[in-house]
């Protein structure tokens, strides 16, 4: 693994991931993220929009419908290793 995304501000450069060190951090985005509470339930049918699983906690919605429909601004990044 050479990199992960994370949230801005949730580590710092040194910091271990799964035993590897981080070294640097990428560009900044913005992403909506939902929270944990609305993944309950996974069911293997599709969502309206086509993608599997869907949950039953949000009316039958994937987890890319949920974070567009729930989700809050999130920065996040990519940390580096190595």
């Amino acid at each position: 693994m050479e990199k992960i995304k994370v949230v801005v501000g949730t580590c710092e450069i040194g910091d271990e991931i799964s035993g590897q060190k981080i070294t640097r951090f990428g560009k900044t985005w913005t992403e909506k993220r939902a929270s944990r509470k609305y993944f309950k339930g996974q069911l293997w049918e599709p969502c309206y929009c086509g993608q599997e699983p869907i949950y039953m906690s949000c009316d039958g919605m994937c987890e890319k419908c949920i974070h567009r429909s729930y989700g809050t601004d999130t920065e996040v990044c990519y940390a580096y290793f190595n």
